[in-house]
């Protein structure tokens, strides 16, 4: 969803997050919609694109970054989770998630505990959730 893409640039500039990759079939950091739930955080932050996961997880190992995958269940609890190093935070879209292969790939997986009966959360809520978690560890 553009409006929850936007949601996520803007939680990412708002945690002083360095960057945003948006990945394959994503929708477009610039769309309109996209932009308006930004609020200007898609003019500010860095912004890439790329076809797919294992590229952006590979650029992101180069540049020494440790690859943290969201999972809905049986992850690390997010807050014992050490984000001190340079993180690329993975999030799947809402219903598919992560591709299995994603989560394979990463060198860690969290998960944001909930009570029940709820079972999984809006993905730019997620993404606040986890990025304000890696902004209080580095502060």
């Amino acid at each position: 969803d553009p409006g929850n893409l936007g949601a996520m640039i803007r939680v990412a500039e708002g945690a002083g997050a360095t960057g945003f990759v948006a990945v394959g079939q994503s929708a477009d950091p610039f769309g309109w919609k996209a932009l308006r739930g930004s609020m200007g955080s898609a003019l500010r932050l860095p912004i890439a694109s790329h076809e797919t996961l294992k590229e952006t997880v590979r650029e992101a190992r180069a540049h020494g970054c440790r690859i943290v995958a969201t999972v809905p269940r049986g992850g690390t609890p997010f807050y014992e989770a050490d984000f001190r190093q340079p993180t690329a935070l993975l999030i799947g879209g809402e219903g598919p998630g992560l591709t299995k292969g994603a989560i394979e790939d990463a060198d860690e997986r969290v998960t944001i505990p909930m009570a029940a009966p709820v079972e999984s959360m809006n993905a730019a809520v997620a993404a606040a959730v986890i990025a304000f978690e890696v902004r209080h560890q580095r502060s």
